[in-house]
């Protein structure tokens, strides 16, 4: 996915390539939706997206989570708060993702457990395009904790209480049997995914 192509999967493939000199290596980043068809189809040896995967072509293994967040500029006067309540966003403008998506799903899920309905008319299809409007000042955005870090200062992140997490990990194609280096490099992915979650501003495991 996305989010996860320059934080974990460059690193993790820097690695690999240095200690398997002479082999070649694909990186393809898709959106989740197609993610899942391509490791489905068996085009890759592995993927690296959000959990649950409900295709029944993968099987997947979590290698961490991380918090749901609010995503405010750092203007904006629920900024400085410790965390939100998703009921405390009521009449608040927010920029929500498109219903196909899982993040889309599972923040539209978020609010109406609490019975408010978003207001909103701004919807994209990556998350980190909303966030990209958060810093424009057109609202706020619900995200995972990685996809603003991208961003800096330009926008703030508050947790939501209580306290949601997302999951990642990795996808393979159910029935394949993994070669040594497709192992490997499941391996450095591991490694370089809790290093890089280690340094995220809120708590993650």
């Amino acid at each position: 996915m996305p989010r996860m192509a320059s934080s974990i999967a460059v690193p993790a493939i820097t690695q690999f390539l240095s200690e398997k000199d002479g082999l070649e290596v694909t990186l393809e980043v898709q959106p989740r939706r197609f993610l899942e068809r391509w490791v489905a189809s068996r085009r890759f040896d592995l993927g690296l997206g959000a959990l649950p995967v409900h295709h029944s072509g993968i099987q997947t293994e979590k290698i961490y989570s991380v918090p749901v967040v609010a995503v405010l500029h750092p203007k904006h006067p629920l900024a400085s708060r410790k965390s939100l309540r998703i009921d405390e966003l009521a009449g608040e403008h927010i920029i929500t993702m498109t219903p196909n998506t899982l993040l889309g799903q599972q923040v539209s899920e978020l609010f109406d457990q609490a019975g408010v309905k978003p207001a909103s008319t701004i919807q994209a299809s990556q998350a980190i395009l909303c966030c990209d409007f958060v810093a424009q000042g057109q609202g706020i955005a619900i995200t995972d904790a990685m996809i603003p870090m991208a961003l800096g200062s330009t926008v703030s992140m508050v947790p939501l209480e209580p306290r949601v997490h997302m999951d990642f990990g990795l996808l393979y194609p159910l029935g394949v049997k993994q070669s040594s280096e497709a192992r490997q490099l499941a391996k450095i992915i591991r490694s370089k995914a809790t290093t890089y979650v280690a340094g995220l501003k809120f708590s993650a495991h």
